[in-house]
């Protein structure tokens, strides 16, 4: 029997879902007796532009701030994970903080030779409190969502190289209270890394992230309504700490958004701190 308990530090922002696409054996994915792994996530990010359909900016300053508290088990070969967030939200000075939305996650995990592979059913569920009148400082969206996610890593020469990709399509619900539907969303990431002779365990990699939304739906129709495009890249790394502190790990990794359409324009910083024992 193998526990985890994971304490981590980051930064989040727009097409940035902070999946660790990176290094899908940590956590391994629980082929024998069962894995449990607590997260703890502090988020911060910001956007200072707003970039509509046709690539005019305009001033729209929003500041982010995000615990995040994620449970995962593994059993063998099947993932369960549920995410709760506590945020702290500010739009052009108006603030608000709650607790968020609750994702819920299940699924099958495999590992075939060089390959790693996780293909889950997600659920987010409204559990946050919705004021109407908060408009862009509400935590929550105050409606479902579900939908499918992905991801692969496979290892090259040994496992000195990996190649890694997630991809998610959400099908999102009505907001009852203001009849606007949120366009369905397909997100990806895709990452190449290698190990580095830096410690026992050390990864390098660039990542690239991407964003497409539908456009929304107010009343039941999307009329004057505009789909959503974001994309972003940066440096990712996993770095063991085993010499200094055995049993933790840390993962640093930066997005900067290079392209939007309708979106605002963001940028990620995140330190992921893991404890495993």
């Amino acid at each position: 029997m193998c526990k985890f308990l994971c304490a981590l530090l980051l930064f989040a922002s727009g097409p940035a879902l902070a999946s660790n696409i990176m290094t899908a054996d940590c956590p391994p994915i629980g082929e024998r007796g069962y894995t449990l792994q607590v997260d703890n996530r502090l988020t911060y990010s910001l956007s200072e532009k707003f970039v509509d359909r046709k690539g005019a900016e305009s001033a729209k300053e929003n500041e982010q701030r995000l615990n995040l508290l994620i449970a995962r088990v593994f059993l063998p070969g099947l993932l369960f994970r549920a995410s709760i967030p506590y945020s702290q939200i500010a739009v052009n000075g108006v603030s608000r903080s709650d607790f968020g939305d609750v994702t819920l996650e299940g699924g099958l995990t495999r590992k075939w030779g060089p390959w790693r592979l996780r293909a889950l059913l997600f659920a987010g569920v409204p559990v946050s409190r919705w004021d109407r009148s908060a408009g862009a400082t509400n935590i929550g969206v105050n409606a479902w969502s579900f939908g499918p996610n992905f991801s692969v890593t496979r290892y090259l020469d040994g496992n000195n190289y990996d190649l890694d990709f997630w991809a998610q399509y959400a099908v999102n619900f009505t907001n009852p209270a203001t009849r606007i539907k949120a366009g369905n969303v397909f997100s990806y990431a895709a990452a190449a890394g290698a190990k580095v002779p830096l410690g026992p365990h050390t990864r390098v990699a660039v990542e690239q992230r991407g964003l497409f939304g539908d456009p929304n739906e107010v009343r039941g129709s999307s009329a004057g309504q505009w789909g959503k495009t974001q994309l972003s890249a940066g440096p990712a790394m996993f770095i063991s700490m085993e010499k200094l502190l055995p049993g933790f790990q840390l993962w640093p990794i930066a997005q900067f958004d290079f392209y939007n359409r309708n979106t605002q324009r963001t940028a990620l910083y995140y330190l992921k701190l893991q404890y495993n024992w």
